[in-house]
């Protein structure tokens, strides 16, 4: 899990027209579709759709600081750790 949290971070910073396009309007379905792969993830912790869904925002938000590391092991220890 911490894995692909921070997998995700990382593509986000390595990417971030491709990042950017994943969350446009007209593609909110494949979105979604990552979102319910990332929930059931998430959820498989003794996590609740919230957690997943709160997760989910703070990695998004995170992705885009310009110094993510101590912020992203912070994060992750509340969520899974």
């Amino acid at each position: 899990m911490i894995a692909a949290c921070e997998s995700y971070v990382e593509f986000a910073r390595s990417n971030p027209a491709l990042f950017e396009l994943m969350f446009r309007a007209e593609l909110a379905a494949m979105g979604q579709e990552v979102f319910e792969q990332f929930r059931v993830l998430v959820t498989a912790l003794p996590a609740s759709d919230l957690v997943a869904t709160s997760l989910w925002a703070a990695l998004r938000g995170l992705a885009l600081l310009p110094d993510v590391d101590a912020v992203l092991a912070v994060t992750l220890d509340a969520y899974v750790r």
